[in-house]
């Protein structure tokens, strides 16, 4: 997965990230992250099918000790808290 890092004006860090290899299960993913001053984070994920995108989001939580507060699905992409 490449991925990059900003500081964005309000504060927040935002992280991209896209995965490379495109034969993976479901699609390959891109993940937008941005991480507010108290550390709470909003997690954009992008470009997969099925609901791959929940064991990635789950995997980011337990990466930085943290859980995950919420999940939602739309037709175009899937956020969570």
């Amino acid at each position: 997965m490449g991925g990059q890092t900003a500081k964005l004006a309000s504060g927040k860090v935002q992280i991209l990230a896209r995965e490379r290899d495109h034969s993976r299960r479901g699609g390959a993913a891109e993940i937008k992250a941005q991480v507010h001053l108290d550390g709470t984070a909003l997690v954009d994920v992008d470009k997969m099918r099925g609901n791959r995108w929940e064991e990635i989001v789950r995997y980011l939580a337990l990466a930085v000790g943290g859980e995950v507060s919420g999940m939602r699905k739309n037709d175009h992409h899937k956020e969570c808290a």
